[in-house]
């Protein structure tokens, strides 16, 4: 992205005679547009903003009465949203100076790279210059939403935020109108499962100037609960459905002894039976309750995850119940501690829930093989060669390409190059019965040169292995040559549009050895028509050469299209790719 993609949104109450100068500063930076909201600052500043509305490619919007500033910020954002487009990233910051041109564009061009992100640009508070109540403010909020919500998020208060323009429906759609609109948003963009990147900036803290009457018109009390409140909502609504399926159980109890026969069922008496249907009642209640409205699930697993926890709290009720009845004679005692004891189970309850059970699956650092995968590796790299790696980690997204040399290239490269990638596998690879038919009746026999019994043995044992590898490192299979190829286009943008990096070993006769020329198959070029489509900017071809002599995976410069018309573009790409991989040695750089 180029900075004039770029448009910075900042709310101004009651600015100083500086802030015209830094707005010049921004425009200077070749931003597309700066778009300024005068949030009923009043006559008294009004030379400020008529100086403002003098600078080329500054807008500024405005209203008579002070309504805060996530009012003025959804005003901005109403704005952007008619007179922009897809193309543009849109950035907010503060108009008290303290967030420097180079960090507004450098978490600009870090949302543009990312695409789906909101980033944050956070500060630094353990330095000396910030204010003290800062810094315990920050920090006590930060820690309030991580036991939540269960995120780390480092500087939950920073004005400095870019998304892109498939964001604004939804910052539009956020409650709030003053400073809790922020906190909102990374509430609600959390459990809309929104990826939140950190930027670190400078940390900035500048005396008050002469001509304002003072830098932050945060006021401490007023404002401090209305973000309190926005951070209770979860564990408010998380009260609300417990107390609720009490009143289901409740119901279910009073229906069951009602209804149910005195004599009891099976074995069971009616108290039984009717406790029994209360408490699977309730629970299927609040169940769906927690799943839809409070921690918006986001797996499948999530209702084996919840009688998993939802039985081990029923034993455990059951068990320091009966431990305080036996040991503390006085009920009122034994309410208390029954009383405190289930206080503290719902505290844990609503953590676990929140971490694990209605939690989706989370990749780290970019990590997703599995643990059957990761021991694989681990095991093969005791007993191969050593080779090392000069491939850099993308952490956007790209696509390695890499000769197959007969399995030397995956063999070496997945397992040397230090980090996880997504492996473009043949399709039969992926299903025992046609993975062992393949190495059977043509890989062993045909290209090995084995014996029927040989071959059938090999092949038994490979497939065995082959299959969960590929599965527990999230491969994705290749179908040649028939409709279904359109489904690992599909899943190798679904690993991109996840910023994770898939691999490709696209030689036609890949039982070449590396002094034999050969050709690539250049289907997988399709997905820079896709990846254009999605995120406006072209997909990066990484060419990898695994030099036997220096026993070195070898990165070479990335090979990308150029706007203009993808078909007359399409083998020149291919021929770079081949020549930089060793399909065509002569002609290596």
């Amino acid at each position: 992205m180029q900075t004039n993609q770029c448009v910075v949104i900042i709310p101004a109450y009651e600015p100083s005679n500086n802030f015209v100068e830094y707005a010049k500063t921004l425009i200077d930076a070749r931003i597309a547009q700066l778009i300024v909201v005068n949030d009923g600052s009043g006559e008294k500043y009004s030379d400020v903003f008529n100086k403002l509305r003098e600078l080329e490619r500054c807008t500024v919007l405005e209203y008579a009465e002070n309504h805060g500033k996530g009012y003025a910020l959804k005003t901005a954002f109403k704005y952007a949203k008619e007179n922009f487009d897809e193309r543009f990233v849109f950035t907010t910051a503060d108009c008290d100076g303290q967030h420097l041109v180079e960090d507004v564009l450098n978490t600009s061009l870090t949302c543009a790279e990312f695409g789906d992100s909101f980033v944050l640009g956070v500060r630094d508070f353990s330095l000396p210059q910030v204010p003290k109540r800062s810094r315990v403010g920050n920090v006590s909020t930060r820690r309030v939403f991580k036991l939540l919500y269960g995120v780390r998020i480092s500087d939950t208060q920073t004005g400095l935020r870019s998304f892109p323009y498939s964001l604004l429906d939804t910052l539009l759609e956020i409650k709030g109108d003053r400073f809790e609109y922020e906190m909102n948003q990374l509430v609600v963009l959390h459990k809309r499962d929104v990826p939140i990147r950190e930027v670190p900036i400078t940390t900035v803290y500048e005396e008050k100037p002469d001509d304002v009457e003072k830098v932050s018109h945060y006021h401490t009390v007023r404002d401090s609960l209305r973000v309190a409140k926005v951070l209770l909502t979860n564990l408010s609504f998380f009260m609300i459905a417990s107390v609720l399926s009490a009143v289901c159980e409740i119901l279910f109890l009073y229906l069951g002894l009602k209804y149910l026969p005195e004599a009891g069922l099976w074995i069971f008496s009616q108290a039984i039976c009717a406790q029994t249907i209360a408490r699977v009642g309730s629970s299927v209640f609040n169940f769906a309750v927690n799943y839809k409205y409070v921690f918006n699930g986001k797996s499948k697993r999530s209702i084996y995850r919840y009688y998993i926890l939802w039985l081990f709290l029923y034993l455990a009720s059951l068990g320091y119940a009966s431990l305080f009845a036996h040991f503390i004679e006085q009920p009122s005692l034994v309410t208390l501690c029954t009383g405190l004891s289930t206080a503290v189970m719902s505290i844990l309850s609503y953590q676990i829930q929140t971490r694990w059970v209605f939690a989706g699956r989370r990749r780290k650092n970019g990590k997703f093989w599995g643990w059957y995968s990761r021991f694989v590796r681990f095991f093969y790299r005791l007993f191969t060669k050593k080779y090392t790696s000069l491939v850099a980690e993308d952490k956007v997204g790209t696509v390695y390409v890499c000769r197959h040399l007969n399995m030397h290239g995956p063999l070496t490269t997945i397992t040397k190059l230090g980090f996880d990638v997504h492996l473009l596998a043949f399709s039969p690879f992926f299903s025992y019965r046609e993975c062992y038919k393949q190495f059977s009746t043509y890989t062993f026999p045909v290209t090995q040169k084995m014996g029927k019994f040989k071959s059938k043995f090999c092949a038994f044992w490979t497939t065995g292995a082959l299959v969960p590898i590929l599965k527990s490192m999230e491969a994705v299979p290749v179908y040649r040559k028939n409709t279904n190829s359109l489904t690992t286009l599909k899943k190798s943008m679904e690993c991109l549009e996840k910023h994770e990096n898939i691999i490709i070993f696209p030689d036609i006769n890949y039982t070449a050895n590396s002094q034999t020329e050969s050709d690539i198959y250049s289907g997988f070029l399709l997905l820079e028509k896709l990846y254009y489509k999605k995120f406006n900017r072209h997909l990066k071809f990484v060419p990898l050469f695994i030099d036997d002599e220096s026993k070195t995976i070898v990165e070479k410069t990335p090979i990308r299209f150029r706007n203009g018309d993808f078909k007359s573009q399409m083998d020149e790409v291919k021929d770079k790719i081949m020549v930089a991989i060793g399909c065509k040695l002569g002609e290596q750089e």
